[in-house]
C-alpha cells in the first residue's frame, strides 16, 4: 500500500518485483489485500478521526476535480470530486481527511459536516451556504487575488489605487498571522516544559519511541 499510494508504484510493477525475488504474488491478490486492509483497519481509523474533526471549532475545506476510471454508468471524462477537510491551527494535533464523491452537490458537504458547530473557511463555492450551525469564513488569498486582477499593468506600486491598498492590507494580515503562529509556538513550548516538570514531580511521565508519545505512570 505504501509503494502504490505513497511512491506511485502500480501493482503490476510490484508483481514483477516480487517475482524477481522469487515470491509469486499476482496483482489481484495484492489488490484484495489492499481492499481488506482498507475496510477492516483503515476505515475505522478514518471514522474515528472524522468524529474528532467534527468536535473542533474551526475547520477548512476545499474540493477539486479528479478523473476516475471504471465508475459504474459514468464516463471516464466525467468530473469526479475529492474533498479535503482540515482542522485549524487550534493547538491540537492536525487532522486532514479526504472525501471522495461522484458529484459536487452541496448535500455531500452537508452530510460530511453534519454535527459540526463552528467556523468553516472555504473558497466562494456556494455549496457551503446555509449549512446549519456553521459560520463561513473566506480565504484571504482569494480576496487578494481579486485585488491583484484589478491592478492596471505597471501600477503595482501606485499606492494611491484602492486595489494596491487592498493587496497591501491582505499581505499585512498574512504577516501578522505568521507572527502569531510563531508566538503561539513559543508559548506552547514554555507550557510544555512546565507540564513536563509537573509530570516528573507528580509521578507522571512521557515515554518516547520513534516520534510516538505515550502517557505512562512511574512508580514514586
Amino acid at each position: 500500500m505504501h509503494q502504490k499510494y505513497q511512491n506511485g508504484l502500480p501493482l503490476n510493477r510490484q508483481e514483477h518485483d516480487w517475482k524477481q525475488l522469487g515470491v509469486p504474488l499476482n496483482r489481484s491478490k495484492l489488490a484484495n489485500w489492499i481492499i481488506y486492509c482498507t475496510e477492516n483497519y483503515l476505515h475505522p481509523v478514518y471514522d474515528y478521526f472524522h468524529r474528532q474533526l467534527l468536535v473542533r471549532k474551526y475547520m477548512m475545506a476545499d474540493e477539486t476535480r479528479v478523473q476516475v476510471l471504471n465508475e459504474p454508468e459514468r464516463n471516464p471524462e466525467t468530473d469526479f470530486w475529492m474533498w479535503l477537510f482540515r482542522s485549524g491551527e487550534d493547538d491540537f494535533p492536525p487532522i486532514l481527511l479526504y472525501h471522495y464523491t461522484e458529484t459536487r452537490a452541496k448535500f455531500h458537504a452537508a452530510s460530511f459536516l453534519q454535527g459540526f458547530i463552528g467556523y468553516l473557511e472555504t473558497d466562494g463555492y456556494q455549496g457551503y451556504n446555509h449549512l446549519p450551525d456553521i459560520k463561513r469564513c473566506s480565504y484571504w488569498a482569494h480576496v487578494r487575488r481579486y485585488f491583484t486582477d484589478t491592478i492596471p499593468q505597471g501600477k503595482e506600486y501606485d499606492y494611491s489605487l484602492p486595489a494596491v491598498q487592498g493587496v497591501q492590507f491582505c499581505s499585512k494580515l498574512t504577516v501578522l498571522k505568521s507572527k502569531k503562529i510563531i508566538l503561539r509556538s513559543r508559548e506552547n513550548n514554555s507550557v510544555l516544559k512546565k507540564k513536563s516538570l509537573y509530570w516528573t514531580h507528580s509521578g507522571i511521565g512521557w515515554i518516547s519511541s520513534d516520534q510516538t508519545m505515550a502517557l505512562v505512570w512511574r512508580k514514586r
